[in-house]
C-alpha cells in the first residue's frame, strides 16, 4: 500500500495568531458522502466556531460575486 499526503486543512492569520485556537480563519474539507465541500471556520467570543459552508458547485459564482463587491468605486 502507497502513501500520500492531503491537505485537508489551511489556517489564515496574522503573525502572531495561533493557527491552532487563535483568531485565525480556518479553510478546509469535508465530506459527508454527498462530495466535497468548503468550510470557513472561526472561533466566536464564546469559543464556539462560527461555519460557513459551501459546496465546491458554488465557489466560482461566490469568487465572481466577492469581485464584483471588491471592485466597486466605492471600495478601491
Amino acid at each position: 500500500m502507497k502513501y500520500h499526503n492531503t491537505i485537508t486543512q489551511i489556517s489564515v492569520g496574522m503573525e502572531i495568531d495561533n493557527p491552532i485556537y487563535g483568531e485565525c480563519v480556518r479553510v478546509r474539507l469535508e465530506d459527508e458522502c454527498g462530495g466535497m465541500f468548503l468550510v470557513f471556520a472561526q472561533d466566536a467570543d464564546n469559543d464556539i466556531a462560527q461555519e460557513v459552508r459551501i459546496g465546491l458547485d458554488e465557489w466560482d459564482n461566490i469568487c465572481q460575486a466577492v469581485l464584483v463587491l471588491k471592485n466597486q468605486t466605492l471600495v478601491k
